[in-house]
């Protein structure tokens, strides 16, 4: 479900506790590959989750949980991924955190934070196989500077790993570092 919060919270914020929801309370039984989780952004994370925060808003009885482990063992699970608003410098302490967290190949720069559902279904539709649909549905609603705007991040990285595609490729390719297959147009 794509639900955008608004007005943000403080800083650092409380991600932690919402990885410790996904790994206690979320399960996908029946997801033949591993699920998506897209996480839009832009501050660090408290480092722990007070196990009196666990228990008030999860009703779990627990200890203290550690905010980057909790996140460690969602992208274990779930194709994760953290889309940082255009704030901040590439590799500050925001970027160096969730890198620590789920993988710095894992971590997308978006340009234009109105467009964040936009990134987020075309990881989605890159991974499927759909990306030309993808874009060509963004394009009956987007002039093409922000179809390319979009594209652009996307289209070179494997949506399941985040690991690099060559520019040359083209039609069936299989990621080097995560062995998927990518129908690529």
């Amino acid at each position: 479900s794509i639900y955008g919060e608004g007005q943000g919270g403080d800083a650092p914020e409380s991600y932690g506790l919402f990885a410790n929801w996904v790994n206690t309370h979320v399960e996908a039984p029946n997801a033949e590959e591993m699920p998506f989780l897209i996480v839009f952004g832009d501050i660090t994370m408290h480092k722990t989750v007070p196990a009196g925060q666990i228990n008030h808003y999860l009703g779990d009885k627990t200890q203290d949980a550690d905010a980057i482990a909790e996140w460690q063992q969602v992208a274990r699970k779930w194709n994760t991924w953290f889309l940082r608003r255009p704030t901040g410098q590439p590799g500050d302490q925001v970027d160096q955190q969730w890198s620590e967290a789920i993988g710095a190949q894992k971590i997308i720069r978006i340009e234009d934070e109105q467009r964040a559902v936009d990134y987020a279904l075309g990881l989605i539709a890159r991974s499927w196989g759909y990306f030309g649909d993808f874009q060509e549905n963004m394009r009956a609603r987007q002039d093409e500077v922000k179809v390319e705007q979009v594209s652009k991040v996307i289209k070179m990285i494997c949506p399941t790993c985040g690991g690099p595609i060559p520019t040359s490729a083209s039609g069936l390719f299989k990621c080097g570092y995560c062995g998927t297959t990518l129908k690529l147009s």
